[in-house]
């Protein structure tokens, strides 16, 4: 029997939910969506389909990332942004283009929810932004409904 002296390289720990951040006041966010659980189920979906996907390409995704979620009247837009920038991944551009819409009242709700390896953790770091986003925001920074609506139009 023949030992293998190639070495495996071991596998990233799987992404899991480190936390969720409303870009709206709460107050906001609750005015302008008809049933909160219905937003909450779309970062949900969008955020099984970005695990499943680290699932089975397991070293393709980096340690961290954030995943930007915006609904809209008429429409749900998903972002993912790493430390180095936005990250393109067309087989979760598919998944993102078929999460279910969400019933807005009026503008626009968004939340960034942070992904993390299994294991590890930064709550002190900023959320990582879309670069459309920091572009729109300028260096004095911008209402976020203005930014969304520069990177998103209607």
């Amino acid at each position: 029997m023949e030992s293998s002296t190639a070495e495996t390289k071991p596998h990233q720990p799987r992404l899991a939910i480190d936390h969720v951040t409303l870009l709206h006041p709460d107050a906001v966010t609750e005015k302008r969506l008809a049933n909160m659980d219905d937003f909450a189920a779309v970062i949900r979906s969008a955020t099984d389909a970005v695990i499943a996907y680290d699932a089975a390409h397991p070293d393709d995704l980096p340690p961290a990332l954030d995943l930007v979620v915006v609904a809209r009247p008429h429409g749900v837009r998903c972002w993912l942004v790493a430390a180095k920038g936005d990250l393109s991944v067309p087989e979760m551009e598919t998944a993102f283009a078929n999460l279910p819409k969400v019933t807005v009242r009026e503008g626009n709700v968004a939340a960034v929810e942070a992904l993390v390896r299994t294991g590890t953790s930064d709550p002190s770091r900023a959320p990582y932004l879309p670069a459309a986003w920091k572009l729109a925001a300028g260096k004095n920074g911008t209402d976020i409904d203005q930014v969304i609506d520069t990177v998103w139009p209607r």
